[in-house]
């Protein structure tokens, strides 16, 4: 059997939801998501939490805030035994095959005690593995221009890519909230005539607390606020 390891992320949603949904918030969970179904067509995948363990992706989860890189050692080997453990119980860590997809922390003391590890994105760092991944699923669908069907509308993911990526950015620097106007998006992503594709995306990426300040009722074009807190693992 082939298995995907992929550790949790720092963007959540602010609900409980299941596992593989409270992450996709974040572009990196959401393409690592996507690599470890769409490319390596995993038969299952667990996520590494740094609160909970290890988890089904269909487990059901309440948001949290933990460090697991701010631990001591000694502590991320109990969580990493523990992780270890539980694998023992729901797979065959000796005949399995598993595609490590987390960072090192989640991944230090586990892999070493599983028998054959596949590690596709070893020693690049976190820029890089999102070059790489963005390559990688675009080629397994061999159309850079692919659409996914939202709502009625279709939005190229690379626009929602790139709303989602500023999202990001803003979070990083510890920014609460961030105003995005979708002509300057239009702009900056060069586009001739898909202005609805634009504001499509922009609404797309919304969360509970964000709020369209304006929309042009007339024409294809909305100023969104967004609310990027910051949460970290």
């Amino acid at each position: 059997m082939k298995i995907a390891l992929i550790s949790c992320a720092s963007q959540k949603q602010e609900h409980p939801c299941c596992a593989k949904e409270m992450y996709m918030p974040s572009r990196m969970f959401s393409m690592t998501y996507q690599y470890a179904k769409n490319n390596l067509k995993v038969d299952k995948i667990f996520i590494l939490s740094a609160k909970y363990g290890l988890l089904n992706e269909e487990d059901i989860i309440e948001p949290y805030v933990a460090f697991l890189n701010d631990l001591p050692i000694e502590e991320r080997r109990v969580w990493s035994n523990h992780v270890v453990e539980e694998l023992k119980k729901r797979c065959d860590i000796d005949n399995d095959e598993f595609y490590v997809l987390a960072g090192n922390a989640y991944h230090e003391y586990v892999s070493p005690e599983l028998a054959h590890c596949i590690f596709p994105m070893e020693h690049k760092r976190y820029n890089d593995r999102l070059i790489f991944l963005e390559k990688a699923l675009k080629e397994n669908v061999g159309d850079r221009n692919r659409s996914s069907q939202i709502e009625g509308h279709f939005i190229p993911e690379e626009v929602l890519e790139h709303v989602r990526e500023k999202l990001d950015k803003c979070r990083y620097i510890g920014v609460h909230s961030v105003t995005l106007d979708s002509g300057e998006i239009h702009k900056e992503l060069r586009l001739k005539d898909e202005k609805d594709m634009v504001c499509n995306a922009m609404k797309e990426a919304m969360g509970s607390n964000d709020k369209i300040i304006s929309q042009n009722p007339e024409g294809p074009a909305i100023v969104i606020e967004y609310n990027v807190k910051r949460m970290d693992l």
